[in-house]
């Protein structure tokens, strides 16, 4: 006899085994109408905090597999290339004061009207959750298992939601946190000598959609910690040098990118590059690297377009998404860590 059968062994009707499962007498009576209720009421309230924290979705982006140990083609920009890239960043329009007869119609409006309730459950939500994560990002398929170098730090995850690129290709697949980690990937790869600067602490998420394909989209977001991050970036900046790291050819070899012009961040805390990668006689693909400086930290994020993946195609999208990416997982760090990620 099972918990589905009553005390004589008979199967229970559909009432009493719910109400058994919700932890009541099972000779009573099912109350649907009170249950139905509650969930329409919940799915009403979730609603509403997700239609005032959801955000603009990016531009559908590209990228590519190094982090799997794939060896790709590039060719780097030539001289004087340009790509524009705008970036969605947070604004809030400013609330004009009431006028002088103004007073008598905010006061008598009842509030069911003003939607008092909702602003506030948004307001709630807003200070809850980071500006660009306000529902959690996607569990790697694998999951940073691997017992390595561990970082000196915990290292959140401040990866943002409701990005079109990465809401296509679904949950990332694969995780590391380790100090051992390039700042930028792709772009970047660990120099010949020892004794360079490198972090203390690392994580590191690789999006793609299936398989070792070769021609499909990837995103690679790198968050480094240093115990001086304006000096990395820096010597970033200069070619790699007195860092553990190198920017890298097609072939491995050194060759530092030329910068992008990135609007509205042409200062030292931010980096834009972007080349063309082929492979023998296929399509080339499209790479666009970014790096922020966040606090402590260094985000990296390289996206790459292959030709025929049904996303983006073109070397000014992938920019336009690593930079967007890079930026809105910045913004991320500085709520979930204030006391490293800012300044």
């Amino acid at each position: 006899m099972t918990w589905q059968d009553d005390r004589d062994g008979q199967p229970r009707a559909m009432d009493e085994q719910l109400r058994h499962a919700l932890g009541g007498d099972p000779h009573e009576a099912f109350d649907h109408d009170a249950l139905v209720a509650g969930v329409k009421q919940r799915a009403a309230r979730i609603h509403r905090r997700r239609a005032a924290t959801a955000t603009v979705a990016a531009v559908v982006v590209v990228p590519a597999l190094a982090a799997s140990g794939w060896v790709l083609g590039n060719r780097m920009l030539g001289d004087g290339a340009h790509v524009d890239v705008s970036v969605a960043t947070q604004t809030a329009e400013p609330t004009p004061a009431p006028g002088p007869d103004d007073s008598s119609a905010t006061t008598e409006v009842p509030e069911e009207e003003t939607g008092s309730e909702d602003s506030s459950e948004q307001q709630t939500e807003a200070a809850d959750t980071p500006p660009w994560q306000p529902t959690p990002p996607p569990e790697p398929v694998e999951p940073d298992d691997v017992a390595g170098t561990p970082n000196l730090v915990d290292v959140p995850d401040p990866r943002p939601v409701d990005i079109g690129l990465l809401d296509r290709l679904g949950a990332p697949q694969s995780e590391l946190s380790s100090p051992l980690l390039m700042p930028l990937q792709r772009f970047m790869a660990a120099g010949s000598g020892s004794g360079g600067v490198e972090p203390h602490s690392g994580r590191s998420w690789m999006y793609f959609a299936r398989g070792n394909e070769i021609d499909q989209d990837s995103v690679d977001i790198q968050v480094t910690a240093w115990d001086d991050s304006s000096a990395a970036l820096a010597a970033i900046r200069d070619g790699g040098t007195g860092l553990g790291t190198v920017w890298v050819d097609d072939d491995n070899m050194p060759s530092v990118p030329e910068p992008l012009p990135w609007p509205g961040h042409d200062d030292a805390d931010h980096l834009l590059v972007g080349r063309e990668e082929t492979y023998g006689g296929r399509a080339p693909h499209h790479s666009g690297g970014a790096l922020v400086r966040q606090g402590d930290y260094l985000v990296g994020v390289t996206v790459t377009a292959a030709p025929g993946d049904g996303g983006i195609q073109t070397l000014d999208e992938a920019v336009e998404a690593a930079a967007e990416i890079a930026q809105k997982t910045a913004d991320n760090l500085a709520w979930l860590d204030p006391e490293r990620a800012n300044g």
